[in-house]
């Protein structure tokens, strides 16, 4: 959101006038702080030159026990002694580890810290010599002695204390000077920046404000005559109004009219609205009756496809995935047992096997499979043709019988030209493992040890005119080994549009689908295939009949 010039200006100078008391603030905040540092180092020099005269008046007591004076007792010099070793100790323990009640932070400087550290020693045994001299009782007939002792103590250590306490002072004056001219580096620092920040002030904030003051005094002046303009246009505007409110009063009165007339028309449109009504629920009523028969005929196709408990009689591991697009299905499979002898052994036998996809969807595919495997079991079973390509010959021509007896109408007549199917066959011989393949536009797909060998088919299909009535198949032969993997299947799969590609699946995409998971059982690959369409197809409409046959040797 844009901010106006008004806000803008003030938030400006509000800006400035914090920077402004910041600044006054931490000038504040330096002094003051420089007011305390100021006192403490006061206090700190104070204490230590306290210290250095704390220690030549121990000494000097010290003498006077050592030749007691007649006015004065020895136990008041003692006592005297006392009060100012105790002090004298107060002190010294606080310039090394700190004191509060006598203002001492015990924090030094490094070069401080290391007097310290060197005068400890010559600290030490003075502190030992006082406490010997006020450990002395003045009855003690070697009170001089001890007294001598440690007055010898004293004046040989004294002098190096003296310096180590000169050496401190000085120290604790030369720290207290440098940080007297940092504070006031500060203070200076924080003085030059708010002059700058007051010059930026006057040419940023100041300056434009008279300025912007004077455009909008302007502003003012021409918006007022603007204003004018506005209201004298105003009051043409009104007299329109007046005009055109009267011109709205007729076409009010015409509107009316045409209300009347219009009430008329929508008692018509609501009986006819109803009308509509009770033909859609007749409609609706019919559409129940026509997809309850549609699920009665999907249940009878379903009835004439073989069982796969049928099948597995003879192939120890397969797989079907049949799933219409429709209640009924164009695509279908089918297959039979046939004796090679009249031997009773289970081995002598073949298994012809067959994948088609009709013409078209629903009902129409739906007629076209029953057909196709009435016309297979009178081929295979009652005419006793087994060799897939003379199956092939024989559908065809069959097909082709059947829909021109059926046909009447000459538009019927022009369908000819396409109706029929697609369909593979094959003839599984046991115990050998010979398979005879033949196609019509479908192919076989035989994986071994990881590798594809794609079987194609003829490139003709069953029943269509668009090629010569007689046509002939092409057998192809090959012998299959343990572990091979056999798969039939129509293009519905690879004809599936996909939700976000809006395009189809293909053949290859499908065929190498096939092949990654060609080593799994095949009670997992339907599952995997039946995955791998969902996920394509996501929400999009099944764009076909979907079947996918296979088995293993």
């Amino acid at each position: 959101m844009a901010i106006s010039p008004k806000n803008r200006l003030t938030i400006t100078y509000w800006v400035a006038l914090g920077l402004i008391a910041l600044l006054s603030v931490i000038s504040y905040a330096l002094m003051h702080v420089s007011l305390q540092t100021k006192e403490a180092d006061s206090r700190l020099l104070n204490l230590a030159g306290r210290q250095r005269m704390l220690s030549e008046r121990l000494i000097k007591t010290s003498l006077i026990l050592e030749h007691p004076q007649r006015n004065k007792p020895f136990d008041q010099n003692v006592g005297e002694l006392g009060q100012i070793f105790d002090e004298w100790v107060q002190i010294q323990e606080g310039l090394e580890k700190g004191d509060k009640n006598i203002g001492l932070p015990g924090k030094n400087s490094p070069a401080a810290q290391k007097i310290l550290d060197e005068m400890h020693q010559s600290y030490t045994i003075l502190k030992k010599a006082f406490e010997l001299i006020l450990n002395v009782k003045f009855e003690e007939l070697n009170m001089r002695p001890k007294i001598k002792i440690a007055i010898d103590m004293l004046v040989s250590y004294d002098e190096m204390y003296a310096k180590y306490m000169n050496d401190l002072i000085y120290q604790y004056d030369r720290e207290a000077y440098q940080r007297l001219q940092r504070s006031q580096f500060l203070a200076f620092g924080v003085g030059i920046l708010t002059l700058i920040v007051l010059a930026l002030e006057l040419i940023f904030i100041f300056r434009p404000t008279v300025r912007k003051t004077v455009d909008y005094l302007s502003e003012i002046q021409e918006n007022n005559i603007e204003l004018n303009k506005l209201q004298q246009l105003n009051e043409e505007n009104m007299k329109k109004l007046s005009e055109f409110n009267n011109e709205l009063q007729e076409k009010n009165d015409i509107l009316q009219k045409a209300t009347t007339v219009l009430d008329v028309k929508n008692n018509e449109i609501r009986r006819q609205r109803d009308h509509l009504a009770e033909q859609s629920k007749e409609l609706t009523i019919k559409n129940d009756h026509i997809v309850n028969s549609l699920r009665y005929a999907s249940r009878i196709q379903e009835a004439t496809l073989p069982e796969m408990k049928e099948w597995a009689r003879f192939i120890d591991e397969s797989m079907i995935l049949y799933q219409p697009r429709d209640i009924v299905s164009g695509d279908f499979y089918w297959f039979t047992e046939k004796k090679t002898s009249n031997s009773l052994s289970p081995a002598d036998r073949q298994l012809i096997l067959a994948v088609a996809d009709c013409t078209g969807h629903g009902v129409p595919g739906a007629l076209m499979t029953m057909l196709g495997g009435a016309l297979l079991n009178e081929i295979v079973t009652e005419k006793n043709i087994s060799n897939p390509a003379l199956i092939l010959k024989y559908l065809n021509k069959k097909v082709i019988e059947q829909l021109k007896h059926n046909q009447s109408l000459e538009n019927d007549k022009k369908r000819l030209h396409s109706e029929g199917m697609d369909i593979s066959i094959v003839n599984i011989s046991f115990p050998d493992g010979t398979v005879s393949f033949a196609g019509a536009h479908h192919s076989l797909l035989q994986i071994r040890n990881g590798e594809p060998i794609l079987h194609r088919g003829s490139k003709i299909s069953i029943g269509s005119t668009h090629h010569r009535m007689e046509k002939e198949f092409e057998l192809i032969e090959l012998k299959a080994q343990t572990g091979d993997t056999f798969y039939m299947y129509s293009d519905g799969f690879s004809d599936q549009y996909g939700e976000e590609t809006k395009r189809k699946y293909m053949s290859k995409r499908f065929r190498d689908f096939l092949i990654d998971i060609s080593p799994l059982p095949l009670e997992i690959q339907h599952q995997k295939l039946k995955t791998e369409l969902e996920t394509w197809k996501g929400s999009a409409h099944q764009t076909d009949d979907i079947l996918v046959l296979a088995w293993r040797w």
